[in-house]
């Protein structure tokens, strides 16, 4: 299986197995794949291995009730024996072409980038690896364009329990990311933020206030794009869901999906 993140919290490494193996004839360019050096092996399962960080052993191997794909895992807690993974999951492998420049580059459709949903994987450590791990979708696809791709949470409770999820979503038509999103998944809404004429939204980081324990006394820096080209930092307020200030950078800023933070004195 192909791997490109997985979760920790509460002392247990939660590695998720999808469908999704790479192809040995693609990657030699003998064969085309099902997603570029991938095949979807469907009907195969998504399988959840817990791994006591400490001891190094696995603590439960269980098969999700749902078959999914995904990049990115928002967080993973642990409440008394069950440990929960947060991730931003699809039906399929497909999103692997959509990140391909001709899929990107196509016109604006309904269809431009395949579904995806912010799901929660639950794993009872006391049940046995015959039982089925559940899988309950966490957010309002109706706000979020039925989309959800690089859900991150505040650092303060990374590995804890959270309550909102901050990703990017999709205003349809369109082909690529163009909303801001946060999802409180206790109540399972999502709020968004519409930048307006704006290509590209990449990934979020989130900035808490320093000394605060508040999670609405934060602010989400994300880098988007515009229809000419230009890149523009963005500050938005995490509680309100609204841009507060805008900065253009003067030199051009390739799209790199993930944002990062480099401290001053680095």
């Amino acid at each position: 299986s192909w791997h490109h993140s997985f979760g920790y919290g509460g002392g247990y490494a939660v590695i998720v197995e999808t469908p999704a193996v790479y192809s040995l004839a693609a990657l030699v360019g003998g064969l085309p794949a099902d997603h570029v050096v991938f095949d979807w092996r469907a009907g195969a399962g998504t399988w959840i291995r817990v791994v006591d960080v400490a001891s190094g052993k696995v603590a439960a191997t269980r098969r999700c009730a749902e078959e999914f794909f995904f990049f990115h895992v928002a967080n993973c807690f642990v409440e008394g024996r069950t440990v929960h993974i947060d991730v931003a999951a699809y039906a399929d492998g497909d999103m692997v072409n959509g990140l391909s420049l001709a899929r990107m580059r196509m016109e604006a459709a309904a269809d431009g980038a395949p579904r995806s949903r912010l799901a929660r994987v639950s794993v009872n450590l006391d049940e046995t690896d015959d039982a089925l791990a559940p899988l309950a979708y966490v957010d309002d696809p109706s706000q979020n364009g039925h989309f959800c791709e690089f859900p991150v949470v505040d650092g303060r409770v990374a590995g804890r329990r959270h309550r909102y999820v901050y990703a990017v979503g999709f205003r349809r038509p369109g082909n690529v990311a163009n909303l801001l999103t946060r999802t409180d998944v206790d109540a399972g809404t999502t709020t968004t933020c519409d930048f307006g004429g704006v290509a590209v939204v990449g990934e979020p980081l989130v900035v808490a206030k320093p000394g605060s324990d508040d999670p609405d006394k934060a602010a989400l820096l994300v880098v988007i794009h515009d229809f000419g080209g230009r890149a523009h930092l963005s500050v938005v307020d995490a509680g309100a869901m609204a841009e507060v200030a805008r900065a253009t950078l003067p030199e051009p800023l390739p799209y790199g999906f993930h944002g990062c933070w480099v401290a001053r004195d680095a």
